[in-house]
């Protein structure tokens, strides 16, 4: 992480907490946000997305990090930074992936 870490994650915590309002939760109803913090300060985010055509939804942490697959930036994602506490579901699939840790 940059030496100003602890700067990027409450600026990333503040985006995740503004970020909620795009969730799009009509079934759920349960918005929230993360951020996938790089290792140069930058992030990418996502939000939660209740479908009808998926089983429940894609959290929020999944859709940031599938975006920084899109985007070719996973192997710089350094933290997952959430608007709200993480799920067993979100724990399990972060774990899964190296070096790539939720910051409580």
């Amino acid at each position: 992480m940059p030496h100003d870490s602890t700067d990027s994650i409450q600026a990333a915590r503040t985006m995740a907490q503004r970020l909620t309002e795009r969730a799009y939760v009509p079934f759920s109803e349960a918005p929230s946000a993360a951020l996938a913090l790089l290792n140069d300060g930058s992030w990418v985010p996502g939000v939660r997305i209740d479908s009808a055509a998926f089983s429940l939804s894609l959290s929020a942490a999944m859709n940031a990090l599938t975006t920084a697959v899109t985007l070719g930036v996973l192997d710089e994602v350094v933290a997952i930074v959430l608007s709200r506490s993480a799920r067993p579901a979100d724990r399990q699939y972060v774990g899964g992936l190296p070096g790539t840790p939720f910051v409580p």
